[in-house]
């Protein structure tokens, strides 16, 4: 008998191609690089255990058609998020100073992109160095939408952390509904467009068609994460998770499994569907030839590539391994990044 399948190896039917940036080793070691610089990362075990998630690759993932700097700026937006991310799961629950950062951001997403002010911790001038980066060549239109959505993640965070304590509602949806504003895969999409230097038309995106679609593939991506991550988030005893919410409603782990899988393909069939009578949405707004690429660009390399980036990156990354599983007992952070003391929590 073969061995037993781990979460992480779950296999989905992703009806999309791979695709990945060629630039993926060679802006690697500037992105680590700029963690350090920026703080982000305050140990050599914490750099060991990053470079092991493969945050890099995941980025020539996303961003398929990005190259160099275009790359680095999207590898260096994953380290942030991920690090950042992790600063919400403290055995003591939401810290006080961890709300105070969020603020911070949150205001700093309403301000013209530049510096950070002055005295401000890591994780406000690594982020302000990645607005600054992010608005160059972008229309404002776009500034103003790529300001809300990463909004709408900060906010999303903290809200997160209080689900932990009382999950609201009692369904799947409920919890997919409230998962959809921490994953961060609306600030990624932007980001698609800026990496890879385009712009989707206004009248398009804005259309529930497209919206629609953004929808079904963050659901995907979540979905697909919660299977992967299972066992570390199990470590944590951590209730947002698809797979043990269902556990927790008294599904055994293989079911709740199979049914994760299902809502995973119910969500790839309707979104190729939609898909599939985008040229219709083109047509109706009496699209040019120009506008229509653009429209076809932001499926392929922004709703098609994170879908499918995330799933083949997940399925590599150390990040989901028992490994780098930690306890609810401990900080499920490396490095404490908005505490008063910026302490390094992992030195070994």
């Amino acid at each position: 008998m073969g061995r037993p399948v781990t979460p992480q190896q779950t296999e989905f039917r992703i009806p999309f191609p791979r695709a990945i940036s060629p630039d993926v080793s060679a802006v690697h070691p500037d992105s680590m690089a700029w963690l350090r610089g920026h703080g982000m990362l305050r140990s050599d075990a914490a750099a060991r255990r990053v470079d092991g998630w493969r945050l890099t690759e995941l980025a020539g993932r996303f961003f398929p058609d990005a190259r160099g700097a275009d790359l680095r700026l999207g590898a260096d937006v994953m380290g942030f998020f991920f690090l950042f991310d992790d600063q919400f799961d403290h055995p003591g629950g939401l810290r006080a100073e961890a709300v105070a950062v969020s603020k911070e951001l949150l205001r700093l997403t309403s301000r013209p992109a530049g510096p950070a002010p002055a005295g401000a911790g890591p994780v406000v001038t690594a982020w302000a160095d990645l607005w600054d980066r992010s608005c160059r060549g972008m229309s404002a239109a776009w500034r103003v939408r790529a300001a809300r959505e990463w909004r709408r993640y900060f906010v999303g965070n903290l809200e997160e952390s209080v689900a932990r304590e009382a999950m609201p509602g009692d369904s799947v949806e409920d919890y997919l509904r409230l998962r959809a504003t921490s994953i961060g895969t609306t600030p990624v999409y932007d980001l698609c467009e800026r990496t890879q230097h385009f712009e989707i038309p206004d009248e398009v995106l804005h259309s529930h068609h497209v919206q629609a679609m953004r929808d079904l593939a963050t659901e995907i991506v979540v979905l697909c994460n919660d299977v992967a991550s299972t066992i570390k988030e199990s470590a944590r005893d951590d209730a947002l998770n698809a797979v043990l919410f269902l556990e927790r409603r008294g599904a055994r782990r293989g079911p709740a499994v199979a049914r994760v899988r299902r809502m995973v393909d119910d969500r790839l069939a309707a979104f190729q569907r939609l898909s599939g009578r985008t040229s219709r949405i083109c047509a109706a707004l009496d699209l040019t030839a120009e506008q229509r690429d653009r429209v076809d660009r932001y499926v392929r390399t922004a709703l098609v590539s994170v879908v499918r980036g995330n799933y083949d990156w997940q399925r590599r990354s150390a990040r989901f391994s028992v490994g780098d599983a930690r306890p609810g007992t401990l900080p499920g952070y490396l490095n404490d990044l908005v505490g008063p003391h910026l302490d390094a929590v992992d030195d070994s």
